[in-house]
């Protein structure tokens, strides 16, 4: 290859041609025999000249150093303003809410000169408008595969209070049903053992009882609800709330009313109850209100076919 260097100076012209190889050559580094170039020994002949100082103390910086100024600002003041269209502009003879005389009066206005004058006008104006929102994809989505995580902290429940089973016998809590009325704070809890044959089934001191409690003490129930035999569910009316319906494990269909308490103090025994010889077969699973005229149907939900 040539370089080619052309000098233009007036109208003078002169080329000079090298061959690629007289550029220069590629540095090509070798391990060779140690050589020292100079050596100075140490000598005391300036310690005059210096005064030595132990310790000493000296700060660097190398940043740069910036200056920061305030400055306020004129405020932007700012007032919220509002409109409010309605529908207008209609002659007197003309009831808008009428779809028959709107579409007379369209038809009429559509037949006339200057309101193809007048559309003839705004259409250019209306189709600039259209071509700008065409042109921009306002809802165009930049980052689709990017999932954003909006959650500020994981979700976290912590415990309010804990209701204890009254009983000495362990029973565990089969049903939690709320009081329609969220502002009322009861909650309706039955306690069952469903485990065939289990021991604590011919515990003397087991109790049967099902209470309703309130949230906002723990201490002890508001009413204890004595069934005939251990409930496995109980329901909230959602209409009369004063009234339960609970399910026993022995397949019997108990109904309860607060208003008419028929047992000692603080407790509340069944008001009617499904006859043995017609119940159910099984431990109920769970009992439902059914949304009636009179509000007295429900429906049991079990495993024995009924």
């Amino acid at each position: 290859l040539n370089r080619l260097l052309i000098i233009r100076k007036w109208r003078l012209r002169m080329c000079i041609q090298k061959k690629r190889t007289e550029f220069g050559k590629q540095c090509r580094f070798t391990d060779g025999d140690t050589q020292i170039l100079e050596s100075i020994l140490p000598t005391d002949v300036y310690d005059d000249d210096y005064e030595q100082r132990n310790p000493v103390v000296t700060g660097v910086d190398t940043t740069r150093h910036w200056s920061e100024t305030e400055v306020n600002t004129e405020r932007v003041i700012i007032r919220n303003a509002s409109m409010r269209h309605t529908e207008g502009g209609w002659p007197k003879d003309v009831d808008f809410t009428e779809q028959s005389d709107v579409k007379r009066f369209r038809k009429k206005v559509e037949k006339d000169e200057d309101y193809q004058y007048s559309m003839k006008s705004l259409f250019p104006m209306v189709q600039k408008c259209i071509k700008q929102n065409n042109t921009v994809n306002i809802y165009e989505e930049y980052f689709d595969a990017k999932e954003t995580d909006h959650s500020s902290e994981p979700p976290l429940a912590k415990g309010l209070a804990v209701f204890r089973d009254p009983s000495s016998v362990a029973r565990p809590a089969t049903s939690v049903n709320w009081h329609p009325e969220a502002s009322s704070g009861k909650i309706a809890v039955s306690y069952s053992v469903l485990n065939f044959q289990d021991k604590r089934l011919n515990d003397p001191h087991m109790s049967s009882s099902a209470y309703i409690w309130d949230i906002t003490n723990s201490n002890k129930p508001i009413v204890g609800i004595v069934p005939p035999s251990l409930l496995s569910c109980l329901r909230y009316n959602p209409k009369n709330l004063d009234t339960l319906v609970g399910g026993s494990c022995n397949g019997m269909i108990s109904y309860y009313d607060l208003r008419k308490p028929n047992g000692p103090t603080g407790t509340c025994r069944p008001v009617e109850c499904s006859a043995i010889e017609k119940s159910h077969h099984d431990p109920v699973s769970d009992v439902y209100w059914i949304s009636s005229k009179t509000g007295h149907q429900c429906v049991s939900v079990l495993t024995d076919g009924q």
